[in-house]
């Protein structure tokens, strides 16, 4: 895994836990399956990457219903093996 550091809604840094990235078919968002510790647990989000205007990474949440089917289910299809996607 690969470690970065994220600023949330909240203005904190975050230290993030990338797992992989995949893409879905006939799409050109990226998407980001990462953790989070938060002093006890961790939590698993996925978010899709926008490039800022100033060219840095934002990972968005995914808020179309529709969208997020899709992602599961690819999520599942890479977890199965069926298809592939880079991994930190």
């Amino acid at each position: 895994m690969s470690k970065v550091t994220v600023v949330n809604e909240k203005y904190e840094f975050k230290d993030v836990d990338l797992i992989l990235t995949f893409k879905l078919e006939n799409s050109f968002k990226e998407y980001v399956l990462y953790s989070i510790d938060n002093n006890e647990n961790s939590n698993i989000f996925v978010s899709y990457i926008d490039k800022t205007e100033d060219g840095h990474d934002e990972l968005k949440e995914i808020v179309d219903t529709n969208e997020k089917k899709l992602v599961v289910d690819a999520l599942k299809r890479i977890l199965k093996g069926e298809v592939s996607c880079e991994w930190f």
